[in-house]
């Protein structure tokens, strides 16, 4: 049957005392002149492949078109600068037993790392158990730190059930944290031979395995696993000395020649499960901080997604500016702009302006209908020949109003009709005449009685 512990596992790579690696500048995310990608698996620093490449305890190595984690056999997913971004894919364990009931040899699935998250244990009548780095200290009977593991156990074929992992041919537990170098152990609760006879038809072999969370789903054929089969495991690795204990950014900056964090716009982060830290971008910026100038400024305008604006999204260096359009008000990061009048007010405004605007026109066009008037009267009361006169000084009819006192003073009567006495602005006394009617004859006459007045005038004066 199938005995199953696991749903996700985090493991930490414990890295070696770094040294400073000389960086000159980046090629994507992996440093200048080093391989950047592997089978299509990008490596960025400091991961690296050859030498010059990777930061100690990062070095991945290239066969064919397949990356794995050098020395390890491990074969690389998937690598990240972000904390818990590689992914590997790691043996199982297992143990078989032949018709006879003989027991026959058997693989730990030993990894070197320190494991945290959940594993999963498959098989019938087995003990699974995960267990952490060998403790010389300890008594011969129990040589580990601790172990954990859980029971599986069934007799029939037919009460395992797919994608059930409860105990029922399949069970799961919890791995604790800070787990180094450690190992899967599969025991037998029973190694009676009439028992191993039993359910070797449908379970020879009990297996252990370590994988991440959705990577694995129980099914009943699995009783008889590939043994060769391997399990996706998510990594979540640090920067860190080797065997350090306890190890922090406060104790990480006070070496600046093997500090990781390279980048102008990058921060420390204390790592979560054990000693070391991580190195991550500064806000409003994105990269690899891990090398020189590896974090380079985000243009928030281009993914509101991420970073919302309902109004004029304008880019700066680590942040953004977003502002309401013109003729509207409000918080254009949370939600919409507010118009700055209501549209009733908008409606209001339009039907007075274009009121005014009909008034405006009228009265322009009632003052243009005037002059035009005017300008008839002008020609036909003879204005143009006057206006050849020289020396002479045509005034309005309102002008002549003021200068008589609206006509108030009439001093005689002769061939040009009425006349009255005016006064000018600068106290002038003069004479005004008119005629009652106007024709051409008298337009013609008054014209030349002018002419005959301003040629006397320029004579004798």
């Amino acid at each position: 049957m199938v005995s199953s512990v696991a749903a996700l596992l985090l493991l930490i790579i414990t890295l070696a005392s770094a040294s400073s690696v000389h960086v000159h500048g980046a090629n994507g995310w992996a440093l200048s002149s080093c391989q950047a990608t592997c089978g299509g698996v990008a490596i960025p620093y400091p991961f690296g492949i050859g030498a010059n490449c990777f930061r100690p305890g990062f070095a991945i190595t290239c066969s064919g078109r397949t990356p794995f984690l050098a020395g390890t056999g491990y074969e690389v997913l998937n690598l990240s600068v972000v904390p818990g971004g590689a992914r590997v894919r790691l043996p199982i364990a297992w143990t078989c037993y032949a018709r006879s009931g003989k027991r026959l040899p058997e693989s730990q699935a030993p990894v070197s790392f320190n494991p945290q998250g959940v594993y999963r244990v498959v098989g019938c009548d087995v003990t699974a158990y995960i267990q952490s780095r060998h403790d010389n200290s300890s008594d011969a009977g129990y040589p580990y730190q601790y172990y954990t593991g859980c029971v599986s156990y069934c007799r029939r074929a037919e009460v395992v059930k797919d994608g059930r992992c409860a105990g029922v041919g399949c069970c799961r537990v919890d791995i604790p944290p800070n787990l180094t170098d450690n190992s899967i152990g599969v025991d037998d609760d029973d190694e009676s031979t009439a028992v191993r006879r039993l359910i070797y038809d449908f379970s020879p072999c009990s297996y252990g395995f370590l994988v991440e969370r959705g990577g694995y789903k129980f099914r009943a054929a699995d009783l008889k696993m590939d043994r060769k089969q391997t399990m996706p495991v998510w990594l979540d690795w640090a920067i860190r000395p080797n065997g350090s204990s306890a190890f922090k950014c406060s104790d990480a900056v006070k070496n600046r020649s093997s500090y990781a964090c390279k980048s102008q716009h990058s921060s420390c982060v204390d790592a979560v499960n054990g000693p070391g830290y991580t190195c991550n971008c500064s806000q409003g910026y994105e990269g690899n901080a891990y090398i020189v100038d590896g974090c380079t400024d985000i243009d928030e305008c281009l993914h509101p997604e991420k970073y919302p604006c309902y109004g004029v999204c304008h880019n700066t260096q680590g942040s953004y500016d977003c502002k309401c359009k013109r003729g509207s008000h409000g918080n254009p990061r949370q939600q919409a702009c507010d118009p700055n009048f209501s549209r009733s007010a908008k409606i209001s405004i339009g039907s007075i302006c274009g009121i005014s605007c009909l008034i405006a026109l009228s009265i322009f066009i009632l003052m243009l209908n005037e002059k035009r008037k005017v300008q008839a009267l002008f020609e036909r009361n003879g204005g143009p020949l006057l206006a050849s006169i020289n020396n002479i000084k045509i005034y309005t009819k309102q002008e002549l109003t003021q200068i008589t006192r609206n006509f108030s003073s009439v001093i005689g009567k002769g061939s040009v009709g009425e006349v009255y006495k005016g006064t000018t602005n600068n106290n002038q006394t003069v004479a005004e005449g008119r005629y009652p009617e106007v024709d051409e004859i008298r337009k013609t006459e008054f014209a030349n009685e002018i002419k005959i007045q301003s040629d006397y005038s320029q004579e004798y004066c």
